[in-house]
């Protein structure tokens, strides 16, 4: 398919309707043109101060290019207006959610349900919210909402799957990680998430097949290779563990769990390595046990982020 001609950048002094202008803006927008929506947006919200809409885009726009501050504010000033659309609430929950304000994502989300019940990611941004808030029941029911209105979703099958995993129901989790990769088999978060219920769940053989499969999906996904790393510990086997802690230090050389990890590992090798070297009668050996998993828990869940 031939891409889409970009819209035409308006000129200076170019006289324009307000549906005009936001029809441009959002064409500008969706064509990947930020400066030229910008403009458009700024000249609006100029002869009309509080403009709903505009301050909406110029929102999303101002999220994007890692302006928070000023993303918070136009998206606050775009749902003062009486009419907004649960939309713009529920991207302000979520530019809420990233900046750690999550009574203020909260109350917004719940406002994006109330005006559209049908609105999934309103349910899914809210089920997040409240799962990092650390309500799990609370945060089960909406995802359960979200799943009853996307039922292929793969991301809302393993969103549901962690907030399980949050209350101890890790048979149902492991049934959605399931599902979701049968949806879509080179998710590597959902192999990740797997490995770990798995894990839990005291199957370790499966759990490092799971683990083996998010890396190659996903060869940089961090939590994989902890899991996997935990895994390997559980088995009495530091020396594998130790081979992948080291391997995801070589590309996140400060990730603080994997630092902790392999001094574990490191002493619990040389105590093994000693342990083969002692005699077999002696009975000052020390004994090498399985170290505690370091699994962690699910890939964080996946908010769906702001929406045009």
């Amino acid at each position: 398919m031939p891409p889409k001609p970009a819209p035409p950048a308006p000129t200076t002094g170019e006289l324009l309707s307000l549906p005009e202008a936001l029809r441009q803006a959002h064409a500008h927008w969706s064509a990947g043109q930020a400066a030229q929506a910008e403009i458009l947006c700024r000249r609006i919200l100029a002869a009309s101060p509080g403009q709903a809409e505009a301050s909406h885009l110029l929102g999303l726009i101002a999220h994007t290019h890692g302006q928070p501050a000023l993303a918070l504010e136009l998206l606050n000033q775009a749902c003062r207006a009486d009419a907004a659309p649960a939309v713009y609430f529920g991207n302000l929950a979520e530019v809420c959610r990233q900046q750690g304000l999550l009574a203020e994502g909260e109350a917004a989300a719940r406002q994006a349900t109330k005006r559209d019940p049908g609105l999934v990611m309103a349910w899914n941004n809210l089920g997040i919210i409240l799962q990092e808030a650390g309500r799990s029941a609370e945060s089960v029911n909406c995802l359960e909402r979200v799943v009853e209105l996307q039922t292929h979703s793969p991301e809302a099958l393993n969103n549901l799957g962690n907030a399980y995993v949050g209350v101890n129901r890790l048979d149902e989790a492991r049934r959605l990680y399931v599902q979701a990769l049968a949806l879509r088999s080179d998710y590597a978060e959902g192999h990740s998430n797997l490995a770990f219920v798995l894990g839990e769940l005291g199957d370790y053989d499966a759990a490092a097949d799971a683990a083996h499969r998010a890396i190659a999906c996903n060869p940089r996904l961090m939590n994989a290779y902890i899991n996997l790393a935990g895994i390997e510990a559980a088995r009495s086997r530091p020396r594998e563990a130790l081979q992948w802690t080291e391997a995801l230090l070589t590309f996140a050389p400060t990730h603080p769990q994997a630092l902790e990890l392999r001094t574990r590992l490191r002493t619990a090798c040389g105590a093994q390595a000693a342990t083969a070297e002692a005699p077999a009668a002696s009975t000052d050996a020390a004994s090498v046990g399985a170290l505690p998993a370091a699994t962690t828990a699910p890939a964080a869940a996946q908010a769906q982020d702001v929406d045009d």
